[in-house]
C-alpha cells in the first residue's frame, strides 16, 4: 500500500519523460464529527503527534475505509494523497509542522496544502462542505475537480465547477446536472479487505443487529426498526436486538426502539458489532428508494456477516436469497429474520458466499482501477485547467502548457492500455464460451445417442 497520508509538496514536470510521471491526486475527505471525538478521547497522545503518525492511527480505525481511493490507486499512475479536512490532531500537527499562523482559519490551511500538493486531479468526497465557492478560492485550479454524493444536498450547493460528479444514486447524478456539474457518472464505492481480517474471529453473541443513523433522511427505515424492536419485545417469541444508532437527538428515539439502543459503533468497533451479529438489518436513505446500494451493503456482505435488507427491484450487486436476504414489508422482515435465527447453516452459508461476491466484484482494489478508469477517461476527453480563480474569474484557458498536454497525453495512453486490455479480455472470454459451446454440443450429442441405443435395445427385446 502506498503512502497516501503524507502531503508532499509537488515535484516539477520536466524532461522528455514528464508525460510517464504519475499524475497528482488529492482526495479530501471529512469524518462525523461524533466519531472524530470518540476516537480523540482514545488517543490524548495524539495532541503532540506527527502529522503522518496521527493519519496512520487514525485511518487505521477503518472509519468510512470504503471511501478513501489514495490507498489503493495504481502508484504507477496516481501519485496520491489524502486529507481528513476536519480532523484536528492531524490538520493541527501540518500547521505546526508547516509553520502555519494559529490563527489561521481550517479552510485557509486546507488551501495551503491543496497549494503545496498542487495536485493535477482533486477528489472532494464532501462536496457540500466544499462546493464551487471553495473550489473558486483555490490559487491555482486542478487539471480536474471531481466530488462523490450520494445524499441529501442543501438548497444553494453549486457545482458548476466540478467536471464530474459521481454518485450510486440516480437522484444525486440528476440533481448534480441541475446545481452545475459538468458530467456525470454512477460509481459505487467498494470494501477493503483488512476489515474483514481484522474481526474474523468475533463470536456471534446477538441475534438481530443494526448499526447506522436515525435520522429524518430515513423515515421509511426508521419505521421498520421500530416494528422489529416491538417484535423483540415479545414473550415468549422475542429475540435479542442490538441498535447501534447514531442519532441526533437520542432522548427523541421512540420508547420502543430506545430500549434497544446501544450508542453508536463508528469503524473496527461498528465491523465488530456486525460480525458478533446473527442477523444484521440494513434498509436504504429515503433518496434512495428504488436503488439497494448503501454503503453498509458492501461493509456487512465483506465482513462476512449475514445481511437482511429491505427488497428493491434493482438489485444488481448482490443476489437475493443467495448471497443476501431481502423482505417486502413488515411481515416478511419478522418472520425471515425468525426463520433465519431458526436455521444457522443456512444463514452462515448465504453470508459467506456474500463475502465472496464482495471480495470477487467489489475490493476496493476492483472499485479503484475503475475509478482510475474514470478518470483518465476525462481527462483525456479534453477537459482543460482554467485561469486561477481567486479574483473570481473563471474563464477557461487554452491549454498550452507543456505541463498539461503531457498530462493529457498520459491519460489518453491509460485508456488506449485499458482499451487493449479489454479487447484481449473480451477476445478470451469469446474463445471460452466457443469451447464452451463444443463441449456442450458434444456432451448434448453423447446424451441423444445414448437415449437413442436404449430405446434400440428396447425394441430389439420386444421383438425378441
Amino acid at each position: 500500500m502506498q503512502d497516501a497520508i503524507n502531503p508532499k509538496p509537488r515535484s516539477r514536470r520536466t524532461g522528455p519523460d514528464a508525460g510517464n510521471l504519475p499524475m497528482k491526486f488529492l482526495q479530501i475527505h471529512t469524518f462525523y464529527g461524533q466519531y472524530l471525538q470518540e476516537f480523540s478521547s482514545r488517543h490524548p497522545e495524539l495532541q503532540l503527534s506527527t502529522y503522518q503518525a496521527a493519519m496512520r492511527i487514525l485511518l487505521a480505525d477503518g472509519f468510512s475505509a470504503c471511501h478513501l481511493l489514495p490507498p489503493h490507486l495504481d502508484p504507477s499512475q496516481f501519485d496520491s494523497q489524502l486529507i481528513i479536512a476536519n480532523f484536528a490532531e492531524g490538520q493541527n500537527a501540518w500547521r505546526r509542522e508547516h509553520g502555519i499562523d494559529p490563527a489561521a482559519t481550517a479552510d485557509d490551511l486546507l488551501r495551503r496544502q491543496i497549494a503545496e500538493i498542487q495536485p493535477d486531479i482533486l477528489y472532494l468526497t464532501d462536496p457540500v462542505t466544499y462546493d464551487s465557492g471553495f473550489v473558486r478560492s483555490l490559487s491555482k485550479r486542478p487539471a480536474l475537480v471531481l466530488g462523490w454524493r450520494a445524499a441529501p444536498v442543501l438548497p444553494g450547493t453549486d457545482w458548476s465547477e466540478f467536471d464530474l460528479i459521481i454518485s450510486n444514486h440516480e437522484a444525486t447524478l440528476q440533481l448534480a446536472v441541475d446545481r452545475g456539474a459538468k458530467a456525470i457518472e454512477r460509481f459505487h464505492p467498494g470494501f477493503p479487505t483488512f476489515l474483514a481480517e481484522a474481526v474474523k474471529d468475533e463470536p456471534e453473541t446477538s441475534d438481530v443487529a443494526f448499526c447506522g443513523q436515525w435520522s429524518p433522511m430515513h423515515d421509511i427505515r426508521n419505521q421498520r426498526w421500530v416494528d422489529v424492536a416491538k417484535a423483540a419485545d415479545l414473550q415468549p417469541g422475542g429475540f435479542q436486538l442490538d441498535y447501534y444508532l447514531m442519532a441526533q437527538s437520542p432522548e427523541g428515539l421512540p420508547a420502543a426502539v430506545a430500549k434497544f439502543n446501544r450508542g453508536a459503533r463508528f469503524g473496527l468497533e461498528m465491523h465488530r458489532a456486525l460480525k458478533r451479529s446473527r442477523v444484521c438489518l440494513n434498509g436504504v436513505i429515503d433518496i434512495g428508494q428504488g436503488q439497494s446500494a448503501n454503503m453498509r451493503l458492501f461493509e456487512i456482505a465483506g465482513t462476512g456477516a449475514f445481511q437482511l435488507m429491505e427488497h428493491h427491484a434493482d438489485a444488481p450487486y448482490f443476489e437475493p436469497g443467495v448471497e443476501i436476504e431481502t423482505y417486502r414489508g413488515k411481515d416478511e422482515l419478522l418472520e425471515k429474520i425468525l426463520h433465519y435465527l431458526d436455521h444457522p447453516e443456512a444463514r452462515r452459508a448465504i453470508a459467506r458466499r456474500g463475502q465472496e461476491r464482495c471480495f470477487r466484484d467489489y475490493s476496493m482494489e476492483r472499485r479503484a482501477r475503475e475509478f482510475g478508469q474514470i478518470i483518465c477517461k476525462h481527462l483525456a476527453s479534453g477537459i482543460q485547467r482554467r485561469q486561477p480563480c481567486g479574483s473570481g474569474d473563471i474563464r477557461r484557458a487554452a491549454p498550452e502548457s507543456a505541463e498539461l498536454r503531457s498530462l493529457l497525453e498520459r491519460a489518453t495512453r491509460e485508456m488506449s492500455e485499458q482499451k487493449h486490455s479489454l479487447e484481449a479480455e473480451v477476445e478470451r472470454a469469446r474463445q471460452e464460451l466457443s469451447v464452451m459451446k463444443r463441449s456442450l454440443a458434444w456432451k448434448l450429442a453423447g446424451k441423444h445417442l445414448f437415449s437413442i441405443e436404449k430405446r434400440v435395445r428396447r425394441l430389439c427385446r420386444r421383438k425378441d
